[in-house]
């Protein structure tokens, strides 16, 4: 069992979970609406709670994988001040691709050391060493996005319809199955990596690296991509929206020029009734 070391959780467990909440903060575009500050101060939450899982789960990877999961989407929940849909999805994105970029950086480098034991009983120096290009290349990813301004889904509705809520409920599904299928493929390989000793077995788990490397590219890709339709589609709705408002404001206008005022009601009451169910947005403008 791993033990707790002041100086692993400074180095390496701070350093990860500033990689999430970073993260998260980026694909969700926040810069203009949540400081920095707040990346530092989510970090500093989640670190101690994971340790603390780890702490209460007696270091069982596993299980205190799974909880990091819903801890960290209830931390950004408050912290950030997402939806239920934001946290739960961002969560699951930023845990699906840095545990994929982890686990083939630590499997590559424990190759290229020849390491066969366990990454809880490899020297402090080797585990920094090995943390350094996951750290790299997930900053690398995570500034690119931030500098192109790339982000995924941005939920400010609260009532939606059941097609929206239904494409929701399916990048969930994604992000959760990749989760799963990456974390447990690699938990069986570490269990197991002593059984593999055969160029054949090489050859084998190498094969289904690269597979689940493509798979879970082609699924960021299409939650990336069904985001952006999804986006496209609020744009689309809240002008659509707004055209129909102002024609309804116009014809309003005839009304109480010719002091039609029993139909002017009629149609103020259908206005209201469309703010009240949600039928405009209230997010962004309306205007031409």
């Amino acid at each position: 069992m791993e033990q707790f070391s002041l100086i692993n959780f400074l180095t390496m467990s701070i350093p990860e979970e500033f990689l999430l909440s970073f993260f998260v903060w980026t694909i969700l575009g926040k810069k203009d609406t949540v400081k920095f500050r707040y990346v530092i101060f989510t970090t500093l939450i989640t670190a101690m709670a994971f340790i603390s899982v780890q702490f209460l789960t007696n270091w069982d990877l596993s299980l205190s994988a799974v909880l990091n999961l819903a801890i960290f989407a209830v931390i950004i929940f408050f912290t950030y001040k997402l939806s239920i849909f934001e946290s739960v999805i961002s969560a699951l994105l930023s845990m699906v691709i840095y545990i994929l970029i982890q686990s083939v950086t630590i499997n590559i480098g424990m190759l290229i050391l020849n390491k066969s034991n366990g990454m809880d009983i490899v020297p402090y120096e080797i585990r920094i060493l090995l943390f350094i290009p996951v750290f790299i290349i997930h900053c690398l990813i995570s500034l690119i996005l931030f500098k192109n301004n790339i982000k995924i889904l941005n939920f400010k509705k609260k009532k939606s319809s059941i097609y929206y809520l239904s494409r929701i409920r399916f990048i969930v599904l994604q992000l959760t199955f990749t989760f799963l299928i990456i974390f447990l493929n690699f938990r069986l390989y570490w269990n197991n990596k002593n059984l593999f000793s055969s160029s054949n077995d090489k050859i084998l788990i190498i094969m289904n690296l690269v597979l689940i490397v493509f798979f879970t590219v082609l699924i960021l890709i299409s939650v990336f991509k069904l985001g952006k339709d999804i986006q496209l589609e609020e744009e689309q709705k809240r002008s659509f929206d707004g055209r129909e408002f102002l024609q309804n404001i116009d014809y309003l206008c005839k009304l109480m020029e010719n002091k039609d005022y029993v139909e002017a009601e009629r149609m103020l009451e259908s206005i209201k009734s469309d703010v009240n169910t949600g039928l405009l947005s209230n997010s962004g403008t309306n205007r031409g």
